[in-house]
């Protein structure tokens, strides 16, 4: 394991693997670290320090980096501005540290605690999407929690950010490609509220947006290639892949070949490689699928016996350096990386990384 404690995990690798991001549930505060220096950790700062109430110990300081940018100088996920109120947020890397957490635009009208979350960072870092929290529309009734969460994308010009919402349903924005036009995520439907895969577009003026999957299946996008014309995620709980210049949809198998639960979380940059997780027996196991057939590959765990849950959060773009979290000895999940190599076949040998 990369931390030595359990509830850690790794969530997001920049484009060439030498940088990750990690998150450890006995600290509420994530980290990146350089590969080439394996002691050379740096944690994100955050918003509420000396000031924060002490009577709530760290859990006031939390912040949480869920993304990335091609060079890994630039990081985004969310913080808490003060112990109640969390904030989408972005950190840059400068002189040899993280610089103090960049805070969003969100709607200051939203009552929730949480104003939102930053999921993806495009390429150069300049482009960040993911959510805000909004004031409800009454006309959808909302049965988890009394509030819209509206897909967003924030843009960087001139060092300030600008917020632009490209959905006023329930939604999120989960991912974007490198260059920035294409973003995927959910959006709802007012009649019937379930979570639709989307993909929004930019065509220099305005963001388009284009369901890509069945209405009557809750689906979800978390992940996009560089080019942005290959989407990973789920449909009706299944991993799935969306293609093409009319994203067509194609249900990923399992290991044993059959059909199986599950979600693609990441994709390498060419779209050829996903990982994410899919059901072996009765646990979740951490899955690679490549090659033209998209075959499917079991990447264990920490155990000896082999069993136990373990998934597949990120990857750097060619796809041999995955990372995750995986179940230890111990019956807990530990941050994970795995080091994989390709045949000409796309077929992977796989090498998960221990401490021995």
């Amino acid at each position: 394991p990369i931390i030595n404690e359990p509830g850690s995990g790794v969530r997001a690798i920049n484009a060439t693997g030498s940088i990750f991001a990690t998150f450890n549930s006995a600290y509420t505060i994530d980290s990146s670290w350089e590969w080439k220096k394996w002691n050379d950790k740096h944690n994100a700062y955050h918003f509420v320090t000396e000031n924060r109430d002490k009577t709530h110990g760290d859990d006031a300081s939390a912040s949480f980096i869920l993304a990335l940018n091609d060079q890994g100088n630039v990081a985004g996920g969310y913080s808490n501005k003060t112990f109640m109120i969390q904030v989408p947020t972005i950190w840059k890397w400068q002189s040899g540290k993280w610089s103090e957490p960049i805070e969003l635009p969100y709607d200051e009208s939203s009552e929730e605690t949480s104003k939102g979350e930053m999921r993806g960072l495009n390429g150069s870092g300049t482009q960040a999407v993911g959510n805000i929290n909004v004031l409800p529309n009454r006309r959808v009734q909302h049965y988890e929690s009394d509030y819209n969460t509206n897909a967003s994308v924030w843009t960087e010009e001139n060092g300030n950010w600008s917020l632009m919402r490209l959905s006023s349903e329930t939604s999120s924005a989960n991912a974007v490609n490198n260059k920035g036009d294409i973003v995927a995520g959910y959006d709802t439907v007012s009649a019937g509220g379930n979570y639709i895969a989307t993909i929004w577009r930019f065509d220099g003026t305005t963001w388009s947006s284009m369901m890509i999957d069945d209405k009557r299946h809750y689906s979800e996008v978390f992940a996009l290639n560089n080019a942005g014309d290959v989407a990973g995620g789920s449909t009706h709980y299944r991993p799935a892949i969306w293609s093409g210049n009319n994203y067509q949809k194609t249900e990923l198998k399992g290991v044993d070949g059959n059909i199986t639960q599950g979600e693609v979380r990441a994709l390498s940059a060419d779209g050829k490689i996903a990982g994410g997780k899919s059901k072996v027996g009765e646990n979740y196991r951490a899955t690679i699928w490549s090659g033209n057939d998209w075959k499917a590959y079991d990447l264990g765990t920490f155990k000896k016996d082999g069993v136990g849950n373990s998934l597949v959060t990120a990857m750097n773009d060619d796809g041999t350096i995955v990372g995750g979290e995986a179940t230890f000895e111990d019956g807990e999940s530990y941050a994970a990386l795995w080091f994989i190599q390709y045949d000409e076949n796309n077929k992977p040998t796989i090498d998960l990384l221990t401490n021995e």
